[in-house]
């Protein structure tokens, strides 16, 4: 009989088939450990990809070269080495923040970014803010890039959260995040602030324990500021030679520096800035500049405009609009019409050759520059405004959002203030900042449309700019500063003989009292304000304010009254829509005594919100989470989860309502989904039936606790968006725990979650905002 050799072999192996039939269960178990091993290592793989791009991420934010990027090269690579050896060793060996201090032109901004390159072994993370743009009016801007440096770590705050905190408070919390950070902070221009917040500033930074601030400024900072001064003096003999030799070999000069350095007098020799001018400017350098020792000379700035007036007629125009840019990237300035109808930003060199324009990319001009333009070309400065001001106002929104700040603030510089005006006149503009969370734009344009409407005596407009300001701030949490905007309003009020003004500053005022917990005050400042109010949309704004100020007196009916008086505004109104959401929201939280029907109201209202143009995300998202309250508490579970998430999707501009769905989800899982991820609990409990038996007796007195969670967690602007992760992760696991529990003792899914129903007032209150 024959044999198959193959087969034999096989069965003959020790590993061969026939040991695998024998002993199955090992086979499986050493397949399934090789599965996991595998799988492991494939999670392992993507974690180390994920780890990698996050750091490729990282490392673009706190990075030198972001730093040097922002701050600006500058075309004459030349450094002053003593006053380098100063600032670098009072950088290290000194106090942790230092200030350049000197004159416009002097050479702190180099001197700022050769010293950082320096350090940049020291530091390795590294953040430049300059406040020669919008930054120096709003402090939001100098916030938001900390907050996008640090969340690129994972240590920001969520974007809309900061937003809705106070500067002070936003700058602690920020400055906490980096407090282990070796980090070097490059602040430019650090005069443009306000006095109380660059001490603010200062003093926050200087508590950082590994960090070092180093700024400059055009004057000493005020009394008690943290900072060792490095004052810029006047150019030595020696440093005006090296100065002018390395202008020379950058700027592709064919002079003779000696008999150059001659003609110029010691005012400009001794003047960084000026000293590159009248280099540039060799060829026709005006007699004022060249005169040397002259005692009716001319200051330096004349001399500027003896120059600028000498270039030929289209670099004069080429450099009018440069102005209007000054401080955007090239990218952006060369999509505009002006710049491509005639000479271009290309056109430029011959301008940068001359030290008139220090950089093209991003445009950067020196302010003795920008003040001699406006004295030697005020036309052609007029006229470059009102062109950039033309196109920008055809840009799509999001264009329009990112560049009217930075160019409203030229314009201010340039007392250009019509044009300033015209941006605010956007029909919307404003409305489009507030709407997508934009605040810092919103409120620098704001800002400086108020005061171009007070230079121009246009006190109809500077009101009502002055408004949005008293409306803005408080939810900013400046209090102080909306404060200070109504009591212009009051001023500029005295002269318009506008009654309905007086209703509109009535009901800020009665808003503000109302964010310092006056409620009382606040009822008879709004009350006030209906009195006087004859517009039908202001009255509808008054009339929805004190449904919630009778709310919080406890007047449910009063309440529900000022609501319906509001509600009868047309569909398309925001505010009318508010109203009705509020009447939904009160009937929610008088458990169905009222008549109507609130889940009816509730349902139309989110269809009513879905149609609003342009979209309502806000709206929507509260509708949509009051009704999934409503599902909830008439037992349709499915459906108010689902709603509840399709609130979370699109709720994007108010941290409240993200956090409020994200509360209610977790919340609302299904409570045996605890007893399939840890079984040994219920085990555990029913082992220890007496134990078990007095942890269900505690259950409702642990429900305080489980509400003190969430009072932390409501309190969502006291912490960033870790820490409310952490709030929310507590409630969750006390709420598994009280589950576990009352299933542990035999209490069903009813009793159990009445324990959780007295809190749902609660939910309600925080989606009434």
């Amino acid at each position: 009989m024959a044999t198959n050799e193959f087969t034999a072999r096989d069965t003959g192996w020790g590993f061969g088939l026939d040991i695998i039939r024998r002993n199955p269960l090992r086979w499986l178990t050493i397949l399934v450990a090789i599965t996991i091993l595998a799988g492991f290592g494939i999670w392992w793989i993507q974690q180390r990809r994920a780890v990698a791009r996050a750091q490729a991420h990282r490392s673009d934010a706190f990075t030198h070269a972001r730093a040097m990027a922002t701050i600006g090269e500058h075309a004459v690579p030349w450094v002053r080495q003593s006053s380098l050896n100063v600032v670098v060793d009072h950088l290290t060996t000194g106090g942790p923040v230092t200030l350049i201090v000197g004159l416009p032109g002097s050479g702190k901004t180099p001197l700022l970014e050769q010293s950082a390159r320096c350090l940049r072994d020291r530091f390795p993370y590294a953040l430049a803010v300059t406040f020669n743009g919008p930054a120096a009016i709003e402090p939001g801007y100098l916030l938001s890039r900390l907050n996008e440096a640090l969340t690129s770590l994972d240590r920001g705050i969520d974007n809309q959260l900061l937003h809705r905190t106070s500067y002070e408070r936003a700058l602690g919390e920020l400055a906490g995040a980096a407090s282990d950070l070796p980090l070097l902070v490059l602040l430019d221009g650090l005069e443009q602030l306000s006095d109380d917040w660059q001490q603010r500033v200062l003093h926050t930074l200087a508590g950082l324990k590994r960090a070092r601030v180093l700024a400059t400024s055009c004057r000493r900072p005020p009394i008690g500021s943290p900072a060792l001064i490095v004052n810029v003096e006047a150019l030595t003999h020696g440093e005006t030679i090296g100065l002018a030799s390395a202008a020379v070999r950058a700027l592709g000069l064919t002079v003779e520096l000696e008999t150059l350095l001659a003609k110029i007098r010691p005012a400009v020799a001794q003047h960084p800035q000026s000293l590159l001018l009248a280099i540039a400017q060799a060829d026709r350098l005006p007699a004022a500049l060249a005169t040397q020792r002259s005692a009716d000379t001319p200051p330096v700035s004349v001399a500027v405009e003896d120059i600028i007036r000498a270039l030929p007629r289209e670099d004069r125009k080429l450099l009018s609009r440069l102005l209007i840019v000054n401080g955007m990237p090239a990218e952006t300035v060369v999509n505009l019409a002006v710049f491509t109808a005639g000479r271009g930003l290309a056109d430029g060199a011959e301008l940068l050759r001359s030290s008139l324009v220090e950089a093209l990319d991003p445009v950067r001009i020196p302010a003795i520059v920008q003040s001699a333009a406006l004295e030697a070309i005020p036309e052609m400065v007029a006229i470059a405004a009102s062109g950039v001001v033309g196109e920008l106002l055809t840009m799509e929104s999001d264009i329009l959002a990112v560049d009217a700040p930075v160019i409203a603030y030229r314009l201010a510089e340039l007392r250009q203030y019509r044009e300033i005006l015209r941006i605010c006149q956007h029909p919307q503009l404003l409305d489009h900042l507030n709407r997508v969370g934009q605040w810092d734009e919103y409120l620098a344009i704001t800002r400086l449309g108020a005061r171009a409407a007070q230079e121009c005596g246009d006190d109809e407009e500077a009101a009502e700019l002055l408004l949005r300001l008293a409306r803005k701030l408080p939810q900013r949490g400046d209090l102080a500063g909306a404060d200070a905007a109504l009591q212009q309003v009051i001023a500029v009020a005295a002269g318009l003989r506008d009654a309905g003004l007086y209703g509109q500053i009535d009901s800020h005022r009665g808003m503000l009292l109302l964010y310092r917990g006056d409620v009382a005050g606040a009822r008879l400042s709004l009350e006030s304000a209906l009195e006087t109010a004859c517009d039908p949309a202001l009255r509808c704004v008054i009339n929805k304010q004190l449904g919630h100020v009778y709310e919080m007196l406890g007047d449910s009916a009063c309440a529900l009254g000022h609501y319906r008086a509001a509600a009868d505004g047309p569909p398309a109104d925001r505010h009318a829509f508010e109203a009705r959401l509020n009447i939904g929201l009160l009937h929610l939280r008088n458990d169905g005594s009222t008549p109507e029907e609130p889940g009816r109201l509730l349902l139309e209202l989110v269809r009513e919100a879905q149609q609003f143009s342009p979209p309502y995300p806000t709206g929507l998202s509260r509708a949509l989470l009051a009704y999934a309250i409503f599902a909830w508490q008439n037992g349709f579970r499915k459906q108010a989860i689902q709603t509840a998430r399709a609130a979370l999707a699109i709720t994007e501009t108010d941290p409240r309502l993200r956090i409020k769905a994200v509360e209610l989800l977790s919340r609302w899982s299904p409570p045996w989904r605890v007893l399939w991820i840890r079984p040994w609990r219920k085990l555990m409990l029913r082992l220890e039936r007496g134990r078990a038996a007095r942890l269900g007796r505690s259950a409702i007195e642990n429900v305080d606790e489980y509400k003190q969670s969430l009072h932390e967690l409501y309190s969502w602007s006291d912490g960033s968006t870790y820490q409310l992760d952490d709030v929310v992760s507590q409630a969750r696991d006390l709420r598994d725990h009280l589950t576990s529990v009352a299933l542990g003792t035999g209490m069903d899914h009813k009793q159990l979650e009445s324990i959780f129903d007295k809190i749902d007032s609660r939910d309600v209150t925080m989606i009434d905002g």
